[in-house]
């Protein structure tokens, strides 16, 4: 068949766009691969507490071991504090699961817009095409074992590219999803989440009582992710290497208030409990968002002519 412009063309270019484009490139490196994002940079984004098995992605299979260690926070496990139902118990006093040691698999706390930012970068040197400020504006699947028809806005302009394959990696936008009548709304996880990144978060390892702090002995509880949890919601507290706290609320639809959205809402929410109420006493939220509605689904993920989700 035609070998068209592209071997691989992604729609999309923020964390699973980009982290693909290099995994393709490390395994495969004479492909033709370009990444198309309609943004012109990178902004705070949720997602920022990584599990072992996605650092293990990161480390053996795009080799960004140097890279997580010396750009983002080394990530010292999880751990989970149990309030009373009126949730006023001190800090210090609360019932607490968590590591006293150093984690024995590597994980880390990411700063998104830093890591897609330095993703893009990354990319570009080895040899991927990277197109912000991009739209693509039509996807016309090929026919028959045929080449993909992708038209791109860019500069102004506009232009018609071929690729063998086409992956959307455009996240809720879901472009070839819904081209393809493949969106599936999720009414079973009734979930929801409003979140901030804030200043001036009190570090939890200069408080409390001595016999508090010695109970995790050399293992700061600062570089864990913080989960506080209550009956159909958690807040949890994720440090970020660019001085920002991120912190949050997911909660079940019955737990959800449109205020929540707003940092007045949120903030009001986030300070009904007293342990929050203390790491956010001289803490001042830079940026805000949420969504009420988390979950979606897809009913394909691959296609037979050479797409996939």
């Amino acid at each position: 068949m035609a070998r068209g412009d592209l071997d691989v063309a992604i729609v999309g270019g923020g964390m699973a766009g980009n982290l693909l484009a290099r995994q393709l490139s490390r395994t495969l490196p004479d492909l033709r691969v370009a990444v198309f994002d309609r943004k012109t940079h990178y902004s705070n984004n949720v997602g920022e507490s990584m599990v072992e098995i996605a650092s293990n992605y990161f480390v053996r299979r795009l080799g960004l071991s140097s890279y997580l260690y010396d750009r983002q926070y080394p990530k010292n496990g999880l751990r989970f504090f149990f309030d009373s139902a009126e949730r006023n118990v001190p800090l210090e006093q609360m019932s607490e699961i968590g590591s006293a040691s150093l984690p024995f698999f590597p994980a880390f706390q990411i700063d998104r817009s830093r890591l897609e930012t330095d993703l893009i970068e990354m990319n570009r040197m080895q040899g991927i095409q990277v197109h912000l400020g991009a739209r693509v504006e039509e996807i016309a699947l090929g026919e028959g074992g045929g080449l993909h028809r992708l038209v791109v806005s860019e500069d102004g302009g506009s232009q018609t590219l071929e690729a063998r394959w086409v992956v959307d990696a455009s996240g809720r936008s879901r472009l070839l999803a819904r081209q393809l009548d493949l969106h599936v709304p999720e009414t079973t996880l009734a979930n929801a989440s409003a979140w901030g990144w804030f200043e001036g978060v009190a570090d939890i390892d200069a408080l409390g009582p001595e016999a508090f702090r010695a109970r995790v002995r050399h293992a700061p509880r600062r570089l864990s992710t913080l989960h506080f949890l209550y009956p159909g919601y958690w807040i949890w507290f994720i440090p970020l290497r660019a001085g920002l706290t991120s912190v949050g609320v997911v909660c079940e639809g019955a737990v959800w208030a449109p205020a929540m959205l707003g940092r007045e809402g949120l903030l009001a929410f986030l300070r009904r409990h007293a342990a929050v109420a203390t790491l956010l006493h001289d803490a001042k939220p830079v940026d805000v968002a949420g969504m009420g509605h988390l979950s979606y689904g897809t009913r394909r993920f691959f296609g037979n002519d050479r797409w996939a989700l």
